[in-house]
């Protein structure tokens, strides 16, 4: 059952808000740009910070990674990009966790994978609020 839906920031965001076991939750699918825009995770994040007191669980494309070690195939970078910093932030500020990354945090895998051109970059990530869920 659900109460809301809207499609936000021209499609780069569907949310829903839905009910389980009597307890309401915001259910979100994002995909980010290709490029970097520096406004997309500001944007983002006020767009969901509507629901304030409603556990949040987002899946998707972020087009980011969180770490530039354990996220990239190649490991050329160490330092984290101005995209990576912003996801981060938007997390952060969230309250979210990386679900992945929480269960698996030292394993190196990818969810996307190019023969051309041999990239392995971590794309898709699962993201849940760290709140007491009464589910």
């Amino acid at each position: 059952m659900y109460d809301y839906t809207e499609n936000l920031m021209n499609g780069r965001c569907v949310c829903a808000l839905v009910e389980v076991n009597n307890t309401k939750m915001l259910l979100a699918s994002v995909y980010a740009p290709n490029t970097f825009n520096p406004s997309f995770f500001r944007s983002l994040e006020k767009s969901l910070s509507k629901f304030p007191d409603i556990p949040l669980i987002i899946g998707g494309d972020f087009n980011s990674y969180l770490d530039p070690v354990m996220d990239r195939s190649s490991g050329g970078q160490s330092s984290p990009s101005i995209s990576s910093l912003a996801f981060k932030t938007f997390i952060s500020n969230l309250n979210l966790v990386d679900l992945w990354r929480f269960r698996n945090n030292n394993l190196k895998d990818f969810s996307f994978y190019s023969i051309c051109i041999n990239v392995k970059p971590f794309l898709i990530a699962l993201l849940y609020q760290n709140c007491n869920w009464q589910i």
